[in-house]
């Protein structure tokens, strides 16, 4: 018997911002028709290769393009949760959402994570913070959330 050849896993999370104009600064793609393009493209590109990604759309974009992410959903792609809190509804957090109190943070997570299954239907189980803005104890939140696994952190 031969030596077995050793696994190698890599996987892609996309993030999905909201369209430039309603990012609060945040830059995303230009408006809706782009960024259906563009996610189909990706998931064309990869399904053409056997391969698939998570596509991460913030709680607003989530909404706003819910038939894409369920037909992605569909088709064998998985849907987790891409967040930041200065481009969050209206813009009110200003701040990266590392930068706010844990009890904060507890409330925030708690409240897009229910916008997201709002606009979706489900909960996400695989989530990216924006700017990669996530200190330690946010993971035991995430986790209470339902969240298992996470993009969020710099190696």
């Amino acid at each position: 018997m031969g030596a077995r050849e050793p696994n190698f896993h890599l996987i892609w999370a996309i993030h999905c911002e909201r369209y430039a104009s309603e990012g609060h600064g945040l830059a995303g793609p230009p408006d809706r028709d782009f960024a259906e393009r563009t996610l189909r493209a990706i998931a064309d590109f990869l399904e053409e290769r056997d391969c698939r990604c998570y596509f991460h759309p913030v709680p607003d974009m989530a909404r706003a393009q819910k038939d894409l992410f369920l037909e992605l959903r569909a088709r064998g792609f998985g849907i987790g949760m891409h967040f930041h809190c200065e481009s969050w509804r209206d813009g009110a957090y200003g701040k990266p959402l590392g930068l706010w109190p844990e009890s904060e943070q507890r409330r925030i997570l708690r409240d897009a994570v229910l916008d997201y299954e709002a606009g979706l239907g489900f909960r996400p189980t695989s989530f990216s913070a924006g700017h990669f803005s996530l200190p330690a104890n946010a993971y035991d939140i995430l986790s209470e959330l339902g969240i298992r696994q996470s993009s969020s952190c710099l190696p």
